[in-house]
């Protein structure tokens, strides 16, 4: 599992088990071990968003909704009504129209502006992402924004 960058779930553990030698199948092992109602199955735990934004609050962060224009499920506008406390509207896979209309909710529901260029990849040299850190960029006023709401905290 050294290898292993991020999150460790269950399929990382199985492939692990089967790295040190032992003769299972990765069939066997979750059926037997670490599927659910074996003795190793931990579930997952889910908490609503408005109780994430909550514990974001009391751990002294400002929470900011990730790229918008990927959510598909629920009335964007919907979730601009909950208190979080910016929208990444600023985002490569935007297009023009897009974020102009999360910088406009953003105005309309008090948030703040910010962007992002969505690059997890430190460690990723393939160049499979088009941004890159810092590729993303804000003008003064958002920054200064954001910069006052860190302070208030």
């Amino acid at each position: 599992m050294e290898s292993t960058k991020g999150v460790i779930s269950r399929p990382h553990i199985a492939k692990a088990i089967v790295e040190a030698g032992y003769d299972y199948s990765w069939d066997y092992i979750f059926s037997n071990f670490i599927g659910e109602g074996c003795k190793a199955y931990v579930p997952n735990k889910t908490i609503s968003t408005d109780e994430g934004i909550s514990l974001l609050k009391e751990s002294g962060a400002i929470s900011v909704l990730a790229h918008p224009v990927l959510i598909k499920k629920t009335n964007v506008e919907d979730l601009f009504k909950l208190d979080f406390n910016g929208v990444e509207a600023i985002y490569y896979m935007n297009r023009p129209e897009d974020t102009i209309r999360f910088k406009n909710l953003a105005k309309k529901y008090n948030k703040i502006i910010t962007g992002g260029s969505d690059f997890h990849g430190l460690t990723k040299t393939d160049g499979s992402h088009p941004n890159r850190i810092g590729a993303t960029t804000l003008d003064q006023g958002n920054i200064e924004k954001l910069l006052k709401s860190i302070d208030s905290i």
